[in-house]
């Protein structure tokens, strides 16, 4: 009888377990563990697009002018979330840039365009 109410409560526990770690706020608290905590973002127009080197320039609202090579890991996203390419980013629209890393040698993660 001792070795059912054993297995019982061991299951109960694993049952919660799983209740745990299966929650909004674990899942939130998970990839909140998996971003690296080291992302900067600059915000600015673009000023030109060279989708044969895969780099935009852009001026920041500091007035500063900043180039910026995509690879194919970067995400580029509409204002409404759309996936895009770099062909559908024009002069002038304003976006932000996502990156990991130093500021000489960045490496770009998402760039966003704003409305």
């Amino acid at each position: 009888m001792q070795r059912i109410i054993m297995a019982v409560m061991t299951v109960a526990t694993l049952m919660a377990g799983a209740v745990f770690t299966h929650s909004p706020l674990w899942a939130q608290q998970q990839m909140d563990q998996q971003q690296p905590s080291n992302l900067t973002s600059v915000t600015g127009k673009v000023q030109s697009v060279d989708a044969g080197q895969n780099t935009i320039t852009i001026t920041d609202n500091q007035g500063n002018t900043r180039s910026f090579s995509l690879d194919q890991s970067t995400a580029i996203r509409s204002a409404n979330g759309a996936l895009m390419k770099i062909t559908d980013i024009k002069n002038g629209d304003s976006i932000q840039v996502t990156y990991i890393g130093p500021s000489d040698r960045p490496q770009v993660t998402v760039v966003q365009e704003l409305m």
